[in-house]
């Protein structure tokens, strides 16, 4: 099977990963990095046929780590540490992909920021990213976090980001090269978190600057389940140049969307139908 599909496969989208924040490292390893080196080795035997285009790789802004300043669509190791494993791996399989095209693969990398479910009906095959921290507070046990009301996060819906790819892959004509997929319209911490509240009907944390909070105060189940989320909570000093990308979109007529309250409930929805969060008390206004 393998061999006859090498023979009849054009492209390869890989998007598999794992994207938990404190998963072992040999474990997210084994995915991230290793699994992206089997479909590079895999796309190797492609190439053989002629017909064979490239191999798209979907990794994340995050293999910009603790990078401050601007990282550009063609920046990668500027020396940046990295607050867990899911970003340290992602940036691993990067530095893999390099090797690659080297070799004389076509392999693109698509960048998104954090990814939300679809914008027409709030379908999402996971949840992650800011998912897991409103979950986190729907539960009541937080009155203050350490967090920075004013950062702004980032956020791609699905379907907006499937289409953007699509878009840059049928019409940019890349060739070994990155683009970043970020929302040109950025929203604050303080603005999705009180959407959130207000909608599911719990309190709403109290956000402290993280110089001002007690973190001895967090203890328990109560700091391991907030801990991976608190370096987001307070990122600061980076920006994502994203001209490649954003010069092949507007050119076709792409608009990313505002994050507003409409679509955020439409998000929140899902979560509730799904029973991913389950309130006692919900507030849609």
């Amino acid at each position: 099977v393998r061999e006859r599909l090498s023979k009849e496969v054009v492209t390869i989208f890989h998007s598999a990963a794992l994207a938990q924040f404190n998963a072992p490292y040999d474990t997210i390893k084994d995915i991230n990095v290793n699994g992206t080196k089997n479909v590079l080795d895999f796309a190797l035997e492609c190439a053989k046929n002629r017909s064979f285009e490239s191999v798209n790789h979907i990794s994340t802004i995050a293999v910009s780590g603790t990078y401050r300043g601007v990282f550009y669509e063609d920046s990668l190791d500027e020396g940046q540490g990295f607050k867990n494993t899911y970003e340290q791996t992602k940036f691993e399989a990067e530095q893999l992909i390099h090797i690659y095209r080297a070799k004389g693969l076509n392999v693109n990398i698509f960048r998104p920021s954090a990814i939300i479910g679809d914008s027409q009906d709030g379908y999402a095959i996971n949840f992650r990213v800011i998912y897991q921290p409103i979950r986190i507070f729907s539960l009541g046990i937080y009155k203050q976090v350490p967090a920075k009301g004013s950062i702004r996060f980032n956020l791609v819906p699905a379907d907006f980001l499937s289409d953007a790819i699509y878009l840059i892959y049928t019409h940019g004509n890349p060739h070994n090269q990155t683009f970043h997929l970020t929302n040109t319209h950025d929203v604050t911490a303080e603005f999705i978190f009180k959407t959130a509240s207000d909608f599911f009907g719990y309190p709403d944390p109290e956000a402290i600057p993280i110089d001002d909070f007690d973190m001895k105060s967090l203890k328990g189940a109560r700091r391991a389940l907030l801990e991976p989320y608190i370096p987001y909570f307070n990122h600061n000093g980076i920006e994502y140049d994203n001209k490649r990308a954003m010069n092949i979109l507007n050119n076709n007529g792409f608009r990313w969307p505002k994050i507003d309250k409409k679509l955020l409930h439409t998000i929140f929805q899902f979560c509730l139908d799904a029973q991913f969060i389950t309130p006692e008390n919900m507030i849609i206004s």
